[in-house]
């Protein structure tokens, strides 16, 4: 139904569920379905965010004018579009480490010892 453009809302009252409800069932099932290709996620990641994206436009100028219930959804709005968009993962840092010992006593010496001295 998400896939053929219905909303959430018409989800929800075609299952019988709340609008939340039917968000985390879509997106469940997106998570579930194997066969899915990458071409398919992009092109419905890229349907959210248009969506996404209208919404916000259309709350916009009751943002501007401070309306503090248009505000807190716009906010929403930002808050999915940016995990949608990954904005909001943490880079991945790739860190390496070699451990080190103390030399000996023996290894210290071999090091300051000239090479042609002998023991």
């Amino acid at each position: 139904m998400r896939i053929a453009g219905a909303s959430y809302r018409e989800i929800a009252a075609q299952l019988g569920v709340s609008h939340e409800a039917a968000r985390q069932l879509v997106i469940k099932a997106l998570e579930q379905v194997s066969d899915v290709s990458e071409e398919l996620r992009a092109e419905l990641r890229k349907l959210e965010l248009e969506r996404l994206d209208a919404m916000l436009r259309s709350l916009w100028q009751k943002v501007a004018a401070g309306n503090e219930s248009a505000i807190n959804t716009a906010l929403r709005i930002m808050e999915r579009r940016a995990k949608l968009a990954g904005l909001d993962t943490a880079d991945k840092i790739n860190i390496s480490a070699e451990v080190v010992t103390k030399p000996t006593l023996e290894e210290l010496i071999a090091l300051i010892r000239p090479k042609d001295e002998t023991a």
